[in-house]
């Protein structure tokens, strides 16, 4: 069924809260979600998977770990919005060293992150991980070079984030809608319910969203 981007961003956002996500974290992982649906790409549906991972391991086990100067790891396998988190809070690290994640779950999650690099320096970056690279321009467009079916991978080995030294013109899609698989909203929605109760008539003629 197809969706509206604000309604992929809001229901992404809930669930990643329902799922026992920190809020700021939460409402990063909606604006990811939609910043991959907006370029039709599973932004949602991969966030689905990650959060029922979330719902069988310990929480601690996602969290990235310093190995080194530039590497992270985890005790488990990291998790991308986590890793977002790093890489945002060390942006400036990642133009002119580059950073490293070790064990990454989902790791095309991590590529709205990627552009929040581009678009604050003003600079293209890219990630690559196994046979895959993705560059993105600072306007939100995205280059992938390699094979599209591993950008669905559910964990790499190794990804790396760095700045590409050069300009990227390439635009966003902007798509306004995109079709979710009826499984995976359901999954998010089921989240979504764990601490927000679901909208009614009644609730929206008091104003609630």
């Amino acid at each position: 069924m197809a969706y509206s981007l604000n309604e992929i961003e809001a229901i992404c956002k809930k669930a990643a809260f329902g799922a026992g996500l920190p809020f700021g974290i939460s409402e990063e992982a909606g604006k990811a979600a939609r910043c991959l649906a907006s370029n039709d790409l599973p932004g949602p549906e991969l966030l689905a998977k990650l959060l029922s991972l979330y719902q069988q391991r310990p929480h601690s086990g996602f969290i990235p770990i310093l190995n080194s100067e530039t590497s992270f790891g985890a005790s488990d396998t990291i998790c991308p919005l986590m890793a977002g988190a790093v890489l945002t809070d060390r942006m400036k690290q990642a133009e002119e060293e580059g950073i490293v994640f070790n064990s990454l779950a989902y790791p095309l999650l991590l590529v709205p992150y990627v552009f929040i690099c581009a678009r604050s320096t003003g600079t293209s970056f890219k990630i690559s991980f196994e046979d895959i690279r993705v560059e993105t321009s600072k306007v939100g467009g995205f280059t992938i070079t390699g094979p599209k079916d591993q950008l669905t991978r559910t964990n790499t080995k190794t990804a790396t984030v760095s700045a590409t030294g050069r300009k990227l013109n390439s635009q966003p899609l902007r798509n306004s809608c995109r079709n979710v698989d009826d499984e995976s909203w359901h999954i998010l929605n089921h989240l979504a319910h764990q601490k927000f109760a679901p909208a009614t008539e009644a609730s929206r003629s008091l104003g609630a969203g």
